[in-house]
């Protein structure tokens, strides 16, 4: 898959292994690494697990739109889909079209729940 930064801060973090431990404890790093991982070899979204341990799932809210990934029981990858960069985004109930979502945008790494 396609990834793609909403800022040049986040991609800093995720691609410098030293930036990702010095901000998160060595747990959540080495979940951040793996995501990011899994993620590059996708060859699209719904390759990524709905289940444990990764748990994608579209979030509510004020993030509303927003795809999350497990990190930990509170820490989250968060990213959007690039809509200009895949074909049929959404399925007919408004949903997203995850064989569709190819390239995507990270947002952030953070708790949700706060």
């Amino acid at each position: 898959m396609n990834i793609y930064f909403k800022s040049k801060k986040i991609e800093k973090l995720c691609n410098s292994e030293k930036e990702i431990r010095k901000r998160f404890s060595s747990k959540i790093a080495e979940k951040i690494m793996e995501r990011l991982q899994s993620l590059e070899a996708a060859k699209n979204l719904s390759d990524i697990p709905t289940g444990p341990p990764e748990r994608r799932h579209v979030l509510k809210g004020a993030d509303k739109g927003t795809i999350s990934i497990n990190l930990d029981e509170k820490q989250r990858l968060l990213f959007k889909p690039l809509p200009e960069e895949c074909a049929n985004l959404y399925l007919p109930d408004g949903g997203y079209n995850y064989c569709s979502i190819t390239s995507i945008e990270i947002w952030d790494i953070r708790d949700t729940h706060e």
